[in-house]
């Protein structure tokens, strides 16, 4: 399913959405973030964890990554 946002969302821990994800403000995600589906975000993103996205990626603001692991266009683990 989608996730859509109108402000800004923030997760303390995991986040995985099973569609795309659109975020109107600022996303801030306390562990790893999971988007099945393209992943937009109007405002700046921070992941503390692994940012994964499998499908495309658009960020207006300013990304932030404190691991520094970002995938973009992987499709699901079929396992």
């Amino acid at each position: 399913h989608d996730a859509v946002v109108e402000g800004k969302a923030t997760v303390a821990g995991n986040a995985q959405v099973g569609g795309a994800a659109r975020v109107a403000g600022r996303a801030t995600i306390g562990g790893d973030a999971t988007v099945e589906g393209d992943a937009v975000v109007r405002g700046s993103a921070v992941v503390d964890g692994r940012a994964r996205v499998a499908g495309t990626a658009v960020v207006d603001g300013d990304r932030h990554l404190s691991d520094n692991d970002e995938e973009y266009g992987v499709p699901d683990d079929p396992r």
